[in-house]
C-alpha cells in the first residue's frame, strides 16, 4: 500500500501556498530511502458534508527528491554518451552539461535537511564517467 496524507482543506490561496512550499522542501530534500523518487500530490476539490455532488480531483502533480534527481541525471547524461560513443564527447563537456544541470534542481537542497551537497553528486558523476571510458576503451 502505498503511504499517503493529507495536507490540509484550505479556503484562503496564501495558507495553500504555505503548505505546498512546505510539503516540496521536505520531498525535494528527503532521501530515496525516506521517499523513493519523492511524491504525488492529489488536489482534490471538496464538495462538503451532505453535498450530492461528488469531490473531484482537479489536478496532480509529481515532486521528486533532489536525491533522484541527481542520480537519474547521472545515469542519463551517461547513458546518453554512451549510446553516442563516449569518444564523441568530451569529458569536460559532459561534465559542464551535467553541472549546469544539476545546479537547476539542486537550489533546492535545504541544508537543515543534511542532503549530500552538489560536490557528493559531482565526485560520483565523475567516477561513473571514469569507469565508462575505461570499459569502453
Amino acid at each position: 500500500m502505498v503511504p499517503y496524507r493529507t495536507c490540509g482543506v484550505f479556503t484562503k490561496y496564501e495558507e495553500l501556498c504555505t503548505s505546498l512550499y512546505e510539503v516540496h522542501k521536505q520531498v525535494s530534500n528527503s532521501s530515496l530511502h525516506a521517499s523513493e523518487e519523492g511524491a504525488v500530490l492529489t488536489f482534490i476539490l471538496r464538495r462538503g458534508e451532505g453535498s450530492a455532488t461528488p469531490d473531484t480531483v482537479i489536478s496532480m502533480c509529481k515532486v521528486k527528491s533532489v536525491e533522484y534527481q541527481a542520480l537519474r541525471l547521472i545515469v542519463d547524461v551517461l547513458q546518453g554518451a554512451a549510446d553516442n560513443s563516449l569518444d564523441e564527447l568530451s569529458k569536460d563537456k559532459l561534465f559542464t552539461q551535467f553541472v549546469r544541470d544539476l545546479k537547476v534542481f539542486s537550489r533546492n537542497i535545504d541544508e537543515a535537511f543534511e542532503q549530500h551537497p552538489e560536490t557528493f553528486y559531482i565526485d560520483l558523476f565523475s567516477t561513473a564517467h571514469t569507469l565508462l571510458a575505461k570499459k569502453s576503451a
